[in-house]
């Protein structure tokens, strides 16, 4: 992905409130928006959830790429 993509994937979580001011992803309110568009099982859930919670701080653009690596368990 381009650093414009990566950016602007940053700021529509910013926007979205799925980053708190501290640069902290909010893992529940993340995957209730998923849930607004698609069904997870609950092995999806959970991975997901595990694997937000290690996400470190969200300061730069490029940080938001570990929240997508987290999203991997939907391709499944």
């Amino acid at each position: 992905m381009s650093h414009e993509i990566i950016c602007f994937l940053k700021c529509h979580h910013e926007k979205a409130e799925n980053i708190d001011k501290d640069g902290k992803i909010k893992p529940d309110l993340l995957i209730k928006q998923i849930k607004e568009h698609m069904e997870l099982t609950a092995n999806q859930e959970k991975s997901i959830l595990d694997c937000l919670g290690k996400v470190p701080k969200i300061n730069v653009c490029e940080d938001i790429k570990e929240v997508y690596k987290c999203l991997k368990a939907l391709k499944h």
